[in-house]
């Protein structure tokens, strides 16, 4: 026996299920018919025969459908007469209909007799009787069915209809009727009278009971009607728009003699159903005489026949088709070309005449070509009318007044003027969108949607979870039991599972076929494909997720190396995941970048190889996850461990998995493991198809069979499943049609402003603004009312769009034609397995993939054919190929463990940047210094400054400059406000700016707006960007708050400049000062030791946050003890005092943090902040300084070992004591210590700091320079030899032999980007390498001269330098490091001076010649003028 819970007794139930409901909708049905004969019987006897002027209410009376019927309207049948109904005062003549020749006319044939059901009493019109009719009898044989409830209603609810204007007539009540003539003998002789006069059967009947006299007699005009209209000629209503003007038609239609059968008042107007054809023409004409408002539907005699006929190339032009259905005397009325997406496809649309029918479907040839005549798709929405945007109906037959589809307004659309900025308007609903917009409260509602709406009946059979399969094809097999009540415990043999099976997958496939495709109509599109290797079917991928419109597409088995560039793919987001041991075959997600998503958790699998990403939808988050198992043992455990959780998971890959549940033609050890786990895990399914997604390459006579597929958990959506048979794998993809999934559109809207309107605007609605401030509050209210205007200008001037998804160019239609041409082997060759036609899919699938390259290559050289300087195309180009951005990583939060979204992101980064931003509390520091600090802070904040104190105020101009040198391409800050809109600024907003400055400095206040911050974090290279701390902090400020801080910036500097509290050791964000500079000072340093044949000891300092762990009240005291004046000390003190934050992943914004130390970082104001703070940094008389902003070298030098480490080692004691006053943490363990000499000697004795040992390595990278020991160079120039190579890899597109950029632009690009990279610091370095190492630069030099010019073997290196006008690499260095030389001599710096100060000594060994002695040397030689002789040995500073 089956146990209760078995697959086969789940199919049974639902089975069973179904089929019960069908007998209940059949039954149902058939007692419509029979309440619809009975009606007919009462209505169509003799007896009532003259009174057949008015119709039934009922619209069942009349319910005939017909093949031939338009699909757009379902018409209202020809109404029927019906006893008691009044006559109107000029009858028109009508059709009489009994039941038999209503039925007989419907189905063609006469029947036998039969005994006819019991007859219903008529109602009558006229005062009660005074004699009481005796009730009929009733038959011996049948039984009178009780009455439905709503035949009741239907009964009750009945009355007469009268034409308007119709005078009342008394007419003679009618005798009661027998029970007549029975159904099929009413068939059998249909009743043909004229008169109305009883139409008398001559049928044998039962006998009928003599009638009753009546009181009133009433006096009926006998008229001859016209011959009843058959159905074959159903003719359409008529809907009149205006139902007040429905007195004047009617009385109009009375006078013309136009009939009609029924007038009934609708939500649309009145819709008229005129008897016959020539009623409707008359109707018509009338109307448009009247210019009266109405929309009707085609004659069933004027209809044409549309069908599409599909194999016309697009290069035959319709009116060559048009002519040969002419020639096949087909009579063609129109043809046109249909396109998709604006391209144009092998399909031809065709009208012709319905007589045609028969003739046009058996074409097999036109135009020389294949073709197959098809009739056209249904739509899947309601119809539309293009002229008043009302549905169901078309504007052929529409009369009514023009509405635009756009504003709404009484004109055609085609003549709208509203721009697309201004918001639409709906004609129906009036609503703030297009009149056919689906989301539309009026758009018409499909059948499918009307049911889902419906309260759930009390049935307790339960669908299944999973959606039904796609049109056409089986649906998922794997269903595990639900809670649904099993009708019987049946016992079920193999054959009998199988025969259910069978009927179990016909029944489900025919109520997929069955559904209305409405809800589907949007969906997300997400297709999952075993690739086989990645990168070999790049292009036709990007041509594959064109075609199909895919958001998303799964992809396994990518052959991808862990340190790989990344396939992009233009308009997608690459998701990525490769074992870093190589034995993976890797996995990959490439998502719509117009879709909010991002990355999510994989835990640690064992076999199974996972990329996922988690996608934003309006029901909820949906998990994507793209698997492949390259093992013959799959770990169920690796699914549970991805499925696990509360929300909607689709796992879909290779699983390598097989069995019969899911389609596969066999079943292995993978597939009964899975199998078991689905059991197992109720919340689990699996999604597949029947089609075969696998085809054995190496066994090309094997069939296909089922290895991709979906396992599903929580689905909340309905899903779509099919197979397309291309791309170039042994897979075939699968594509999803995934439920409604619009995502946010907030993260989806683009603004682009018009600065040139922006400027006119802001000009002339500025308004006065009013600068005399009398507190603090004042001052911050006039900011936000400053940001407010400059905003609304913004907003006035700007469009919001969504954005555009990316489009790639259509294809030419050859390469089209040919991947069909391919696609139509590969299938062939897999029904037959012929040898010769798997060559030809093999050779067609070849000439794709060369026609797809070559298409691309042109496509790019079209491209950068087209770059050139002028508008920046280079740049951009050269900016794009040199970058290798990658998706921000899952974030280890401190809170939370690894988070993945972009809010979760944003706040472990918010949290993150608080801890980081607080002030260093050391346990040794010294307690009384602190309270002294924070005493005198505190004093300076209540003090009152004198009026010399007061800062210099701002003129207009200096604000004028100051934006004028902004960059405009910088990010806005929280105002929103772009460099762009204050570039555009009116006067009068620029004196208002000024205004609210000065009362800044009057106030001694920042604005609190300006101290909010929105941070975003840029990855630091060569760390595990997996920590927060691993990114640098960039703070967005406001941007019209950043003016002001380069204005106190710029007072604040000439004050410090003139009293030199800055060190002159500090290079850091400084005029006149660089990197180069500094790194000379210090190869000089060491140099002139080598010279003196002394040793030099360094130590590379690590300042742990430097920037973010600034103690503000140290930093105000160190401001007041330098002498700035007591004003700008406390206007500091105000912008750094409640600064806040939030950080921004991103469309994301964190909650706002708050600050308690440090200086933003992208602040005018920091650089110089940092440099005041730091100024009284220790100096001891054996020791020197070089310092550029946080990164600090000390050196010094001596003939022993062992006190180059005492040394140093007293100047990082006197360090630790000054971290520790103020507040700053060093790494001691990222620091490095260096002993640089040309001997083989090395360090004695360890130097420590903060009780750590600072470690002694071989070289230190400084400033960008690497320094090694024996200040030989070498390791730097193998660093420049690696850079420099990756970067003309990244540029290879452009200069690389094959690349179509013009000669000029290639050698432009080597000047402006790669020789910068092998001469940076060249005046610190150039002098010592050896002719080998400078060849190796050289190299590089001349392998990209000859890729420029594509140049042969045989040209000389020396010929292509003069062809560029390029010199050496060798001597270019040593021009730029003399340049540099020339340069030091005269700068402001007095410890640049001095190090360059030195004697040219031509007897000096090699070995220990200095810098610029060696590059005199070797550039120019003993005839070089040589310097003045000095007096004293220079120094490297004042404490050298």
């Amino acid at each position: 026996m089956a146990q209760a819970g078995a697959p086969g007794d789940a199919m049974l139930s639902r089975i069973l299920a179904i089929v019960s409901r069908m007998e209940a909708a059949l039954k149902k049905h058939a007692r419509r018919i029979s309440r619809i004969e009975k009606k007919m019987e009462e209505v169509y006897t003799p007896a009532e025969t003259s009174t057949d002027d008015d119709t039934s209410d009922s619209d069942e009376s009349m319910d005939i459908t017909s093949e031939e019927a338009p699909l757009e309207s379902p018409f209202e049948e020809v109404p029927t007469a019906r006893a008691g109904a009044k006559r109107p005062a000029t009858p028109t003549p009508q059709p009489v209909f009994t039941t038999g020749n209503m039925f007989s006319a419907l189905s063609g044939e006469e029947q036998a007799p039969t005994p006819s059901t019991s007859a219903k009493k008529p109602k009558i019109a006229s005062p009660p009787p005074t004699v009481k009719p005796k009730p009929p009898a009733k038959p011996a044989a049948t039984e009178k069915p009780a009455p439905s409830a709503a035949g009741k209603k239907q009964q009750k609810n009945a009355k007469p209809q009268t034409a308007p204007h119709a005078a009342k007539q008394h007419k003679k009540p009618q005798p009661q009727p027998p029970a007549g003539p029975s159904r099929d003998t009413a068939r059998a002789k249909p009743a043909t009278t004229a008169e109305t006069t009883p139409v008398v059967d001559e049928t044998p009947a039962e006998p009928r009971p003599e009638p009753q006299e009546e009181t009133m007699e009433t006096e009926v005009p006998v008229v001859t009607p016209r011959p009843p209209t058959t159905p074959k000629s159903r003719i359409p209503p008529i809907i009149l728009r205006d139902g007040q003007r429905w007195s004047e038609v009617s009385r109009r239609m009375t006078d013309n003699s136009i009939r009609y059968s029924k007038a009934k008042s609708t939500p649309e107007g009145v819709r008229i159903q005129p008897v016959e054809v020539s009623d409707f023409r008359s109707l018509v004409r009338l109307l448009d005489n009247m210019e009266v408002q109405y929309h009707t539907f085609t004659l069933p005699e004027e209809k044409t026949l549309r069908v599409v006929i599909r194999g016309i190339a697009v290069g035959v032009a319709s009116q060559e088709v048009l002519e040969d259905l002419e020639s096949l005397g087909l009579q063609p009325i129109q043809v046109s070309r249909m396109s998709r997406n604006d391209r144009p496809m092998p399909l031809v649309l065709a009208e012709m005449p319905m007589a045609k029918k028969p003739e046009v479907f058996e074409v097999k040839t036109l135009c020389g070509l294949s073709v197959k005549v098809e009739k056209p798709h249904k739509r899947k929405d309601a119809a539309q009318c293009h002229r008043c945007q009302r549905f169901h109906h078309s504007q052929r037959n529409c009369r009514a007044e023009h509405r635009c589809v756009k504003c709404g307004a009484d004109h055609q659309t085609s003549d709208c003027e509203k721009q697309r900025r201004q918001p639409a308007k709906c004609a129906n609903c009036s609503g703030p969108h297009p009149a056919s917009y689906k989301g539309c409260p009026k758009f018409p509602k499909s059948q499918q949607q009307k049911a889902s709406k419906k309260p759930p009946t009390s049935s307790k059979t339960t669908a299944p979870r999973t959606a039904a399969p796609k049109r056409g094809a089986l649906p998922k097999a794997t269903q595990k039991p639900k809670p649904a009540p099993v009708p019987k415990k049946v016992a079920l043999t193999a054959r009998q599972q199988a025969d259910l099976q069978l009927q179990k997958t016909q029944l489900m496939t025919a109520i997929a076929a069955a559904k209305d495709s409405q809800s589907m109509a949007e969906k997300m599109a997400i297709a999952f494909w075993n690739a086989n290797g990645l990168r070999s079917g790049r292009y036709e991928l990007e041509e594959f997720m064109e075609d199909h419109q895919l958001d998303a597409i799964l992809v396994n088995e990518t052959n991808l190396l862990w340190d790989s560039r990344n396939p992009k793919m233009p308009g997608y987001t690459l998701h990525r995941t490769e074992r870093r041991d190589g034995n993976g075959r890797g996995t990959a997600i490439y998502v719509r970048k117009e879709i909010k998503h991002s990355s999510s958790y994989v835990p640690d699998l064992r076999q199974l190889e996972a990329t996922a990403v988690t996608v934003v939808t309006a029901r909820g988050p949906l998990r994507l996850i793209a698997c492949y198992n390259n093992s013959n043992t799959l770990q169920v455990e690796d699914i549970a461990d991805l499925v696990a959780g509360e929300e909607a998971t689709i796992a879909a890959g290779d699983f390598n998995a097989k069995h019969s549940d899911w389609h596969s033609r066999q079943n292995n050890a993978n597939g009964r493991r899975l199998l078991t786990f689905l059991h197992n895990t109720a919340e689990v399914d699996v999604i597949s198809t029947e089609e075969p997604t696998f085809y054995h390459r190496a066994r090309p006579d094997a069939p296909g069979d089922v290895l991709d597929i979906a396992l599903v958990k929580n689905l909340r959506h309905e899903v779509d499943v099919n197979v397309v048979d291309e791309l170039h794998s042994d897979h075939l993809p699968v594509i999803m049609r995934i439920g409604n999934e619009p995502n946010d559109p907030a993260a989806n809207i683009i603004t682009t402003t018009d600065w040139t309107k922006f400027a006119e605007h802001i000009k002339g609605n500025f308004g006065e603004f009013v600068t005399n401030f009398q507190d603090s509050e004042q001052v911050e209210r006039a900011t936000l009312d400053y940001e407010n205007r400059i905003r609304a200008s913004i907003d006035a001037t700007s469009i919001r769009r969504p954005v555009r998804p990316f489009k790639r160019p259509a294809i030419p239609q050859r390469i089209a034609n040919l991947i069909r041409e391919k696609n139509r082997a590969r299938r062939t060759a897999r029904r037959t397995g012929e040898q010769d036609d798997r060559t030809a899919a093999n050779r067609l699938q070849w000439e794709v993939r060369r026609a797809l390259l070559n298409l691309r290559n042109e496509q790019w050289e079209q491209r950068l054919e087209s770059l050139n300087t002028v508008d920046g195309s280079t740049w951009k180009m050269a900016k794009a190929l040199r970058s290798d951005k990658r998706q921000l990583p899952p974030i280890h939060s401190a809170n939370n463990g690894i988070v993945f979204t972009e809010e979760d992101k944003a706040a472990a980064f918010a949290h993150s940047l608080e801890n980081q931003c607080q002030t260093n509390i050391d346990p040794d520091a010294d307690d009384e210094h602190l309270d002294l600090v924070e005493e005198t802070v505190e004093e300076i904040r209540m003090a009152e400054p004198d009026e010399d104190d007061q800062i210099r105020k701002v003129h207009p101009d200096e604000i004028r400059e100051i934006i004028r040198l902004l960059k405009p391409r910088k990010a806005p800050g929280p105002d929103g406000i772009p460099n762009k809109a204050l570039k555009n600024l009116s006067d009068e907003a620029i004196v208002a700016l000024a205004g609210i400055i000065n009362a800044m400095f009057k106030f001694r206040l920042f604005p609190a707006r300006w101290k909010e911050a929105h941070v975003i974090f840029i990855p630091k290279p060569g760390k595990n960007h997996i920590f927060p701390e691993n990114h640098r902090p960039i703070s967005l400020l406001s941007s019209v708050g950043k003016i002001a801080e380069r204005v106190i910036r710029k007072r604040l500097a000439e004050f410090v400049n003139e009293r030199g509290v800055v060190p002159d050791e500090q290079f850091g964000f400084r005029p006149q000062r660089s990197t180069s500079e500094q790194l000379l000072r210090v190869v000089e340093f060491a140099a002139k030791s080598i010279e003196w044949k002394q040793l030099t000891g360094a130590v590379f300092l690590d300042v742990a946050k430097a920037f973010d762990t600034v103690w503000h009240d140290g930093l105000v005291y160190k401001l007041h003890q330098a002498g700035v004046p007591l004003a700008m000390v406390q206007l500091i003190q105000s912008f750094l005092d409640s600064r806040t934050f939030k950080a921004r992943i991103g469309h994301a914004l964190s909650a706002e943090h708050p600050i308690s130390a440090g200086v933003p970082q992208g602040s005018a104001l920091s650089p110089l902040l940092y440099a005041v703070f730091t100024a009284d940094i220790p100096k001891l008389p054996r020791t020197s300084l070089a310092i550029y902003a946080d990164d600090t070298a000390i050196l010094t030098r001596s003939k022993m070992p062992h006190l180059v480490t005492s040394y140093l080692q007293e100047a990082v004691d006197a360090l630790e004591e000054w971290c520790k006053r103020w507040l700053i943490t060093v790494n001691p363990e990222k620091s490095t210590a260096l002993l640089i000499s040309k001997r083989r000697i090395g360090p004695e004795g360890n130097v420590t700091m903060f009780n750590r040992v600072i470690p002694w390595r071989s070289q230190a990278k400084y400033l960008g320079v690497i320094v090694d020991k024996r200040l030989s160079f070498i390791p730097h120039i193998d660093y420049i030899v690696a850079n420099t190579n990756k970067i003309k890899g990244s540029l290879s597109a452009l200069i690389g032999r094959r690349s179509k950029v013009s000669i000029r632009n290639k050698l432009l690009l080597y000047r402006a980007i790669i020789r910068p990279t092998m001469s940076y610091a060249s005046v610190a370095w150039s002098y010592e390498p050896s002719k080998t190492q400078f060849h190796r630069l050289e190299v590089i030099q001349t392998k990209i001269l000859r890729q420029v010019f594509k140049a042969p073997w045989f040209v000389r290196n020396a010929q292509l330098l003069r062809e560029a006008n390029l010199p050496p690499l060798k001597e270019f260095l040593h021009e730029v490091a003399l340049r540099a030389f020339r340069k030091a001599e005269e700068h402001p710096n007095p410890l640049v001076r001095e190090a360059v100060d030195y004697e040219f000594d031509e007897e000096a060994p090699p070995s220990r010649k200095r810098p610029r002695r060696a590059l005199l040397e070797d550039r120019i030689g003993k005839s070089l003028h040589r310097p003045q002789d000095r007096e004293e040995e220079p120094t490297m500073g004042a404490n050298s």
